[in-house]
């Protein structure tokens, strides 16, 4: 019986597979899938949900008792005389006799639950089939995927009365589900994707990764999260066993034709037609171990790639070679191929053979592409042509960098001296080089010095333009694009890595003028394109692809941004490993802006889980401020201060692009936490102001207009003309969105406001929309319109159900801070009691109640209580009783428990 795990995976199938067989005109249920797929688990499961209510009899086909008549009926045989043993019918009352004495309640009907039935010998078949077709017997029949089932089984299936179920690969959220119960902890949103594409879907391969990458220490726990911190092991013993147990079931040809096509793949159809006859390659395409042949030519894959060095390993060096020597003619066209390359590569060094230099530099460069870090940094060591070693130690340089080995990325990486004196570089490796050395805390200067010292070139002209660009020098990044644009100006290379590197700098400097829209232009074209040719390198397409994000979100474009995550960041699984975290945190970015700070949270803190321990592209700073800052508008302030600490102290104290986002996010989290225990509220809101005050002169709008909504969402109005301002100098509908209703809020009209609200609801920008119907339904509640004010609030409420109710609307304008009874009032309105009760409570006049609560409207700009329970920030984890209610003013917390107040 296959050891397939069971999980939450089976859990609908099961159930399915229970209402089937107990309909009244079903005789069997027939459930199909591959090896691994769930089907021992469908059945074992629907077997104990039946147990009690059906007599369950087990059945196991063998392929040592496939030829051996009635060999699976042996055990229930034993009274069957001698002389019967030649009579189907004497074989069928003979099994039916130690049926009926097994059976603890013959009122309950009989189930045969049946696995692998296509090894059932076709004796024991007939009486199986016999026993269902007169109704006497139920059964659940299990087999593999395009197996041939035995004659009876067939006829059984054509006669009626059976129900098919297809166990399908799984999904990735039933892959997430999967690792998640089997680890007992969230994943990183990349993880289940990387195991899902590995596995393709199936349960029991999934099993062997998920414990193999464990006990590897590639899957580990960091923090609350698990991550991958490195390529997936493909000889662990799991996966082996499972080879092992494929080579078990096949005949000696087929053992043989599937070790060729291991060797040899993408191995030729010809060849192995030629040595094992196209019979073979049937029975090893319908066990569903080798997809049907492909293209013109044909040629043959394993079905599930991930068995490749697994059953590799399981073959003797002699029979390799043996092996090979039948394939020396088709070497050639299986190094042109990737997959082939690869294979190739393993084979040669595992089995200690040479390989031409030029051939293992490029199965090294393919491996740093494919994240096959291990065959990478083996196939870079063996490369002994001093011509080729400068590339082949630009290999081993990426993947230190990759592994946050920076002080070795750095070393391998230092460009070197040629004859003619002077320092040569390439580009990637200059670029991870430059990297390398921000991370390890080199001032710009000095690395500037050893730029200089490169010889003149692009590589030293692109290298000088990356370095002005990562400390911010925005006039010196112009001079060099401008003097680059009219050198090249009849130059006819447009797509080369040096033009992709170039443009997305530029891009950096069209954000901050307010074009990003330019910015997409100038570099998603060029990257497309570049990854299609595939003559973009792992870096530089990370390199690239963060500068065309940080242009989809200043752009607003939302849906534009998770596509090219999809397509340029996590496509492969070196994008998996190792910008899996780096999505995410843009993925956050992009719902921050948005308002869906719960969303952004759970976004977030993973990724910082996953950053703290390797982060390449320098972003857990950025993951980390705008989780505190997305924390502290759910009222999660302990959450929020543990992930400062990543921004104060940051692991990686290197030059980032992204730094000024930092601050401004690290400031306005600060802001939010003050109070008792932090920073007085008016010293926080200074130390806010001075970042946007900093943020004003960089000549990046993109980040004055962050700035400006972070101040607003502060509570503070004082600057609603600098955010209209600043966003109509900006592209794009994030900022045309803040830009309306800034407009709208300042006009302060109910009639603008609403239009407004009602404008931005349509064009989907909910967060601003919101803030609208709520300052309208303020307005309209001051000129006593009531009924309007509520439907303004009933539309505010709306769209908090869109944003997952994240949080309050804006808070009031730079109010005084409450009076103690003022807060225990307020405390008690929005717990539900009344004025009367209120005086109850606190032993004083229901006027005295009335007078406080006046005085607290007026501070907080609201005039009903329905307002007051959104302007005090009610916690989203509190319940509107008055037993127990929590909620913050000013950024300090308070409480009502059993009608107490408590302050904290």
């Amino acid at each position: 019986m296959n050891e397939e795990p069971p999980g939450p995976h089976v859990l609908p199938t099961t159930a399915r597979v229970v209402e089937l067989v107990q309909r009244p005109g079903t005789a069997a249920v027939l459930v199909l899938g591959e090896m691994g797929a769930g089907k021992s688990a469908v059945l074992d499961g629907a077997a104990r949900l039946l147990d009690g209510a059906m007599e369950l009899l087990r059945l196991h086909g063998s392929p040592s008792l496939a030829k051996v008549p009635y060999g699976v009926l042996a055990p229930f045989l034993g009274a069957l005389p001698p002389e019967g043993a030649g009579s189907r019918v004497e074989v069928l009352r003979a099994f039916w006799r130690a049926v009926e004495a097994l059976r603890r309640d013959r009122r309950r009907d009989l189930l045969l639950v049946i696995d692998d039935a296509h090894e059932l010998d076709p004796a024991s078949s007939e009486v199986v089939a016999e026993l269902v077709s007169a109704r006497w017997t139920k059964a659940f029949v299990a087999a593999p995927s395009g197996a041939a089932l035995p004659r009876p089984l067939m006829e059984l299936w054509l006669d009626g009365g059976v129900e098919r179920v297809d166990l399908a690969p799984l999904s990735v959220d039933q892959v997430r589900e999967f690792i998640e119960s089997a680890l007992g902890g969230r994943v990183l949103a990349s993880v289940p994707r990387l195991f899902w594409q590995a596995s393709e879907g199936n349960p029991l391969v999934l099993g062997r990764l998920v414990d193999e990458a464990r006990r590897a220490g590639s899957l580990a726990l960091r923090g609350q999260t698990w991550v991958i911190t490195g390529e997936l092991p493909h000889q662990g013993v799991g996966l082996v066993g499972l080879a092992r147990a494929q080579l078990a079931r096949l005949t000696a040809p087929e053992r043989e034709a599937l070790s060729l096509i291991v060797v040899a793949e993408p191995a030729p159809l010809e060849l192995i037609e030629r040595e094992y006859g196209a019979e073979t390659i049937q029975r090893l395409v319908a066990t569903r171990l080798v997809r049907p042949p492909e293209g013109p030519d044909g040629v043959l894959r394993l079905r599930h790639p991930v068995y490749g060095n697994a059953l590799l390993s399981l073959i003797p060096r002699t029979t390799s070679l043996e092996l090979r020597q039948h394939a020396t003619e088709y070497v050639a066209h299986q190094t042109s191929t990737a997959e082939g390359l690869l294979r190739a590569t393993t084979w040669a060094l595992d089995c200690g053979f040479t390989m031409e230099d030029a051939t293992l530099l490029a199965a090294a460069q393919l491996g740093l592409r494919l994240y096959e870090t291990s065959l990478a940094v083996r196939a870079a060591r063996a490369v002994g042509d001093p011509e080729l070693r400068p590339a082949a130690d630009e290999v081993l340089g990426q993947v230190a960098y990759s592994r946050g080995e920076y002080a070795e990325a750095a070393a391998l990486l230092r460009p070197s001296g040629g004859l003619d004196g002077r320092t040569h570089a390439c580009l990637t490796g200059g670029l991870v080089w430059i990297f390398a050395r921000t991370a390890l805390g080199h001032s710009a200067g000095a690395i500037r010095d050893d730029v200089d010292r490169l010889e003149d070139g692009e590589v030293r002209e692109v290298l000088g333009l990356v370095l002005d660009s990562l400390v911010g020098d925005s006039a010196r990044v112009a001079e060099r694009l401008a003097r680059r644009q009219a050198a090249r100006a009849h130059d006819a290379r447009a797509d080369d890595l040096a033009e992709i590197v170039v443009q997305s700098v530029r891009a950096e400097l069209l954000v901050g003028a307010g074009h990003p829209i330019q910015a997409l232009a100038a570099v998603r074209g060029r990257l497309t394109r570049a990854v299609e040719g595939n003559i973009v390198t792992p870096f530089v397409q990370s390199f690239a692809t963060a500068r065309l994000l940080i242009a989809d979100l200043t752009a607003g474009q939302w849906d534009a941004a998770d596509a090219d995550v999809q397509r340029f960041l996590i496509a492969s699984n070196a994008g998996l490993v190792a910008d899996g975290a780096a999505a995410e945190t843009a993925r956050g970015l992009s719902l921050l802006r948005r308002g869906m700070f719960r969303d952004a949270l759970a976004a977030l803190t993973p990724a910082v889980d996953a950053l703290r321990g390797r982060d390449p592209q320098h972003v857990v700073g950025l993951a980390a401020s705008t989780a505190a800052y997305a924390g502290v508008r759910l009222g999660e302030y302990d959450v929020a201060r543990g992930l400062l600490i990543d921004v104060e102290n940051p692991a990686n104290p290197g030059v980032s692009l992204l730094r000024p986002l930092v601050d401004l996010f690290a400031a306005a989290a600060r802001a939010g936490l003050a109070g008792p225990g932090a920073l007085p509220v008016a010293e926080a809101g200074r130390d806010l102001e001075a970042v946007l005050e900093r943020m004003s002169g960089r000549g990046r709008l993109d980040l004055e207009i962050q700035g400006e909504i972070l101040w607003l969402e502060a509570g503070h109005r004082s600057r609603l003309d600098r955010l209209r301002d600043v966003a109509e100098r900006i592209e794009g509908a994030w900022a045309a969105s803040a830009a309306r209703m800034a407009s709208a809020l300042i006009d302060g009209s109910p009639a603008t406001l609403l239009e407004a609200a009602e404008s931005l609801f349509a064009a989907g920008a909910v967060w601003n929309s919101r803030e609208c119907f709520a300052d309208a339904s303020r307005a309209l509640d001051r000129m006593l319109r009531r009924a309007d004010a509520r439907e303004a609030w009933a539309r505010k409420t709306d769209c908090d159900a869109i944003l997952g109710d994240e949080g309050p609307a804006l808070a009031p304008p730079e109010v005084k801070r409450l009076t103690r009874r003022e807060r225990e009032v307020v405390a008690f309105a929005v717990s539900g009691l009344s004025d009367r009760e209120i005086a109850q409570r606190l032993t004083v006049s229901v006027r005295t109640v009335e007078g406080h609560l006046y005085r607290a409207y007026a501070k907080l700009d609201v005039t009903s209580r329905e307002q007051l329970t959104s302007a005090v920030g009610r916690t989203r984890r509190s319940t509107p009783s008055a037993r127990a209610i929590e909620y913050t003013s000013n950024g300090t917390k308070y409480s009502v428990s059993d009608g107490v107040p408590k302050y904290e």
